[in-house]
């Protein structure tokens, strides 16, 4: 019997993609104390049943310090867990992998976004393919089910970076992964500061080689793998268009 919970906020990292990105507030990292976050689980186990908790923090390995210190206090409880992690910070800190598996994290959840480098240096990521590599083989040693997340559409993306990152899967070998299309949304700086542009017919909107539409969100469907387990496209690069 599962719920989810988020025991904390922000991220300071500035990948293009992302909402928030200028907004100080959302940079700034809040976080609940490991001793409140015990107290919650609790509260969640006795009044409701629940043994089994998905964690939407941003990222669950920002600080190690806190990290290390929630993971001793989880690991008192028999309580089952997944979250989303930074493949940096594991490959720093790789001992945190066992502090995850013995506080009762079965599944870890990783934003690889592109296994083409070039790609992960335009967006700002902050990480390279051999870092997701790393870390994916260490989340897997200590038996963790890996799942790994990517965006098609990236900025100037072309077929050869795509080819990279099918590339990727196939060295990594996740034990699950999630394929979506980049989506400008407000907020983010892809959508904030792209310019207007004439570059390509049927296409208002240029961010670093990304070309879009805005749609009015307000009056028009947009969706996330929702009809027919579809997403909506209005992206597209000078080498890939929105069909492809």
């Amino acid at each position: 019997k599962t719920t989810c919970i988020q025991t904390q906020r922000g991220c300071p990292y500035q990948c293009t993609f992302c909402c928030g990105r200028d907004i100080e507030m959302y940079n700034k990292v809040r976080t609940y104390s490991p001793e409140r976050v015990l107290e919650e689980l609790d509260m969640l186990n006795k009044k409701y049943g629940y043994t089994s908790f998905m964690w939407y923090d941003d990222e669950l390995n920002l600080n190690p310090k806190r990290l290390e210190k929630l993971c001793d206090v989880l690991k008192t409880r028999n309580y089952q867990h997944r979250g989303f992690v930074r493949s940096d910070n594991i490959v720093k800190f790789p001992k945190s992998v066992k502090w995850l598996k013995e506080a009762g994290f079965v599944k870890l959840c990783v934003g690889i976004e592109s296994g083409s480098n070039r790609i992960l240096q335009l967006i700002n990521k902050r990480e390279t393919r051999e870092m997701h590599i790393k870390a994916r083989q260490l989340i897997g040693g200590q038996g963790i089910h890996y799942e790994a997340f990517m965006l098609l559409g990236h900025p100037t993306e072309t077929w050869a970076d795509i080819y990279l990152t099918r590339k990727w899967f196939m060295d990594a070998k996740p034990d699950d992964f999630d394929i979506n299309l980049v989506t400008p949304y407000p907020g983010s700086k892809t959508y904030d500061d792209a310019i207007f542009s004439t570059d390509l017919k049927d296409y208002r909107w240029n961010f670093n080689g990304l070309y879009f539409n805005k749609p009015r969100y307000s009056q028009e469907d947009s969706y996330y793998k929702g009809k027919n387990r579809q997403s909506k496209s209005d992206i597209r690069t000078k080498d890939i268009s929105n069909e492809m």
